[in-house]
């Protein structure tokens, strides 16, 4: 239940987690090499969220800059207000990008045998939700950073349409749309064709992408691993 209510706020990632978890470690049984790898891949993905984070840090501060942004100084305005949270969002992704780091990057290196890491995951195991607290921290680089970046389109947003040019608004409007449709086409085809809506199924079905192969219901057969107690 709490991985269902936590999971949509940041975008699936606990979900993916908490699936690569539950591979590796399986009735306190432990894959070691399996551990190794999903360790260095996030470590590798937490590295990456740096850049977009620290950009859209800089973005907000030049966004904020803009003289003409707010007509009254003695208030804050929408994109004003949106913009603030997507600064605190985007240093929130930097603290936890780098926490997360150092957490698996010097920490576990003093668990270089399957028995401390099975250790490690048997204090971070929840009582009642398991692995599941632990999946959200690991994609909270990741929610975040989306956070802030949703915030900020918001707040810019609120700039193009709040003027009275009527060209800038329309042309703005139309690329959003074309955004909005590319965005949601890239959500269909990351996703089984059977957890989405049947319009949205047959709107797509109607642009011709090919679902067959979830339809099917083929899945990717798993690598063989060594099992440690």
């Amino acid at each position: 239940m709490f991985i269902r209510l936590v999971s949509p706020w940041f975008f699936g990632a606990p979900d993916v987690q908490l699936r690569s978890l539950r591979k590796i470690w399986v009735d306190n049984f432990m894959l070691y090499p399996d551990w190794s790898d999903f360790i260095e891949k996030m470590k590798s993905e937490w590295s990456d969220f740096l850049l977009p984070s620290t950009v859209s840090l800089s973005t907000n501060v030049a966004f904020l800059a803009i003289p003409n942004l707010s007509m009254d100084n003695s208030s804050l305005n929408a994109a004003q207000i949106l913009s603030y949270i997507s600064m605190t969002v985007s240093m929130g992704s930097i603290i936890m990008t780098l926490l997360l780091t150092r957490q698996n990057g010097h920490h576990l290196r003093m668990r270089e045998t399957a028995f401390k890491v099975v250790l490690f995951l048997r204090n971070r195991r929840h009582p009642r939700l398991g692995l599941e607290a632990l999946a959200v921290v690991y994609s909270l680089p990741y929610g975040l950073i989306l956070w802030a970046v949703i915030t900020f389109l918001a707040a810019f947003s609120f700039v193009c349409f709040g003027g009275n040019d009527t060209l800038a608004m329309s042309t703005t409007g139309a690329v959003w749309i074309i955004i909005a449709m590319l965005v949601v086409w890239s959500l269909y085809i990351g996703r089984e064709t059977k957890s989405l809506p049947k319009w949205l199924i047959k709107a797509f079905s109607f642009c011709g992408t090919d679902k067959s192969s979830a339809a099917n219901g083929s899945k990717p057969s798993d690598c063989d691993g060594t099992t440690v107690m």
